[in-house]
């Protein structure tokens, strides 16, 4: 059978995302634990069951609720450790801070270069990477104004890190925003 360019690209997706999810290490979850995402944030594993579609041997799949968008997922087992993380720890929560406040990378001054630069960290999700965004885009708002989409990954970005490091300093988002902004100004 010959490749049509719609067959091509069917199979470039399977490849790209088959492929693609196998650069993370595998995680290991169970019902009730904490999981993030880059785009949704903290979410809950509510349960894993298997389910079949074709079948008596269908894959397991993961339930997942993020209350943050009221929003629950399923998602495949095999495709589970390209999706999300287990939620950073206290220690870790706090070099982070720490890295908001000591870090002090340069950026493009052209907005396109600097924004796909940010998106792409914001979609990877490591919050060393999201505690540069935000540094980096609240002194630039102290300095100058911000465009739209600036403000919009400003925005982006102190959620999911406030988020992810309220549950871990086990502190209400607010005092963590206000820990950020600290760190930030320093």
């Amino acid at each position: 059978m010959p490749l049509t360019p719609f067959s091509c690209k069917i199979l470039f997706l399977f490849v790209f995302f088959t492929l693609g999810y196998s650069r993370r290490k595998a995680i290991t979850i169970s019902q009730g634990d904490s999981i993030h995402h880059p785009h949704h944030g903290i979410g809950l594993v509510q349960s894993i069951r298997k389910r079949s579609f074709s079948g008596p041997d269908g894959p397991r799949y993961a339930k997942l609720f993020f209350a943050r968008e009221d929003m629950v997922m399923l998602v495949s087992e095999d495709e589970l450790s390209g999706m999300v993380r287990k939620p950073i720890q206290k220690t870790a929560a706090e070099r982070v801070l720490d890295h908001i406040k000591n870090w002090s990378g340069s950026v493009s001054e052209q907005w396109k270069v600097r924004a796909n630069a940010q998106q792409k960290k914001l979609d990877d999700g490591d919050p060393f990477a999201l505690a540069e965004v935000y540094k980096t885009l609240a002194v630039r708002q102290v300095q100058d104004s911000l465009s739209s989409a600036d403000r919009r990954q400003l925005s982006q970005s102190e959620e999911c890190l406030a988020e992810e490091l309220a549950v871990a300093l086990k502190q209400p988002k607010r005092k963590v925003c206000r820990l950020m902004e600290q760190a930030a100004r320093n």
